[in-house]
């Protein structure tokens, strides 16, 4: 390697050019833009939002940049990006990276924010933000699976450097001033997951954020860092990662955002309980089962996924988000996950806490090899109804096409009840502007991959194998006139 991996990772920032990135990876960039402005919007009447930005704005600073979902309040671009992000982490519903990571929430408020300020372009925005992307993605790859299941989260730990990377391609500085951007963001990393299920988690995010502008800002301004703050001894790798790390030449000829892409969630909970809730729905769906029905649900896992669903008696909304038990028990109810399920009223709620009580974890690494080819087997409505997520959306293999009025239409409208449409016009309106510039064309996005196996008991004499009773059509002409409803 002749260049150390701070200056590769800060030239990769600074030459990308839309010439390197295809055009189905510049629509998912656009549609992550939308993706974590939606997220935002429904997080932004959150508790840890409500504190984090009257804080914030009782600072009374200079006024730069629009709070997502707020009253009117402009605040500096570091300020502003640290509210959005929290706001757009609050509900666990933003966007992932197969290398343990939330890119866009850490990213697309900065962005926005400091684009207020300085009057970038789309094509400017989007191009920061594949920069940032690389530099989060990349950095992931090199330290987990191990730095994340030593306690550290990611998010927090490694996407303030990718932060002060984009933002600094979008402040125009070189590659010089982005490792000065990147070493000044490598002074704030931290973040633990010990506070996985309460306010700060989401707080992570707006760290990451309000600590990758300022890094950039200073790094802008002439503050002087070391210039290979990932490498050599004391340095970033080494301290954050183990013996074994390994750290490969950059290829900008091979992006992550086209290798890995951007997972878009469905369920507003750790990412690690999709696979699981997809099954719960499934044999809900399948077999017409009631929550009375129910006796136990015992849910197959990995070894791993202990150390991150770690709430087990759920009392407050943001630990249900990591808890296996509760998850499966309200998806079984409610037939969904989305943010109405994790709310105070659905906690408290006696049925919900009864069938919580009824969900068994196996720990089983092993269990892939005995789940059936097709993925599903039923013995009968004494003996039980299984499934793995094989045929879910968080099969390994599966993709979508990410079109308007596909899969995020249906997460958008969940969003959009917790803020009325018109009032976020604006935000929409002023997003629509700085995409106008380029056409939108197909998309290919990956989904989650299953590492759940999940067995649900019926009591004995379930047989109500009904078929789905048809929508009424006055609820199937709602849904076509919201389908022509303007973006």
């Amino acid at each position: 390697m002749d260049q150390s991996f701070t200056a590769q990772l800060a030239d990769l920032a600074v030459q990308l050019t839309t010439d390197d990135v295809p055009s189905p990876a510049m629509d998912l960039v656009e549609l992550a833009f939308i993706d974590t402005i939606g997220c935002a919007l429904a997080g932004s009447r959150s508790e840890e939002v409500r504190l984090a930005a009257g804080w914030a704005v009782g600072l009374e600073a200079r006024p730069e940049a629009t709070v997502i979902g707020g009253r009117g309040e402009r605040l500096p671009a570091a300020f502003a990006a640290m509210v959005n992000s929290t706001a757009g982490h609050a509900l666990d519903l933003d966007d992932v990276s197969p290398a343990m990571t939330h890119p866009s929430t850490c990213l697309v408020p900065p962005l926005l924010a400091v684009s207020e300020r300085t009057g970038a372009s789309g094509a400017d925005l989007m191009m920061a933000y594949i920069a940032g992307f690389e530099v989060c993605v990349r950095l992931c790859r090199v330290l987990n699976p191990e730095h994340y299941y030593r306690g550290w989260h990611s998010m927090s730990t490694v996407n303030g450097l990718g932060v002060a990377a984009a933002t600094a391609r979008l402040l125009g500085l070189d590659a010089r001033g982005v490792r000065m951007a990147m070493a000044i963001a490598a002074a704030s990393s931290s973040g633990i997951r010990k506070n996985f299920g309460t306010m700060v988690k989401p707080l992570h995010a707006g760290q990451a954020a309000f600590h990758g502008v300022q890094a950039a800002e200073l790094a802008a301004s002439g503050f002087v860092a070391d210039d290979a703050i990932l490498d050599g001894q004391h340095g970033y790798l080494e301290v954050f990662g183990d013996d074994d790390t390994v750290v490969a030449d950059v290829d900008i000829s091979r992006l992550e955002l086209v290798d890995s892409g951007i997972i878009f969630k469905r369920y507003a909970c750790c990412g690690a309980l999709h696979p699981a809730i997809d099954a719960v729905l499934d044999l809900v769906a399948r077999h017409s089962i009631r929550p009375e029905d129910i006796v136990r649900i015992s849910c197959s896992v990995n070894s791993r996924a202990p150390a991150v669903l770690v709430h087990h008696q759920v009392v407050a909304p943001a630990e249900g988000r990591f808890s296996v038990e509760y998850s499966l028990a309200v998806a079984a109810i409610d037939s969904d996950a989305g943010p109405a399920q994790y709310t105070t009223e659905r906690v408290a709620d006696p049925e919900v806490q009864r069938l919580s009580r009824s969900v068994t974890v196996v720990v089983d690494d092993d269990w892939l090899r005995t789940v059936p080819s097709g993925g599903h087997d039923r013995d009968g409505p004494r003996r039980g109804t299984h499934a793995a997520p094989r045929h879910c959306p968080g099969r390994p293999k599966a993709t979508f096409r990410a079109r308007r009025n596909h899969r995020k239409v249906p997460k958008m409208r969940r969003v959009r009840a917790r803020r009325r449409w018109r009032e976020d016009r604006r935000e929409r309106g002023r997003l629509a502007t700085r995409f106008s510039e380029r056409e939108p064309s197909g998309v290919r996005a990956r989904r989650l991959s299953p590492r759940f196996r999940l067995a649900v008991r019926l009591r004995p004499g379930h047989c109500s194998w009904r078929a789905p009773k048809p929508r009424p059509a006055h609820r199937r002409s709602r849904r076509r006139s919201l389908r022509r409803a303007p973006p």
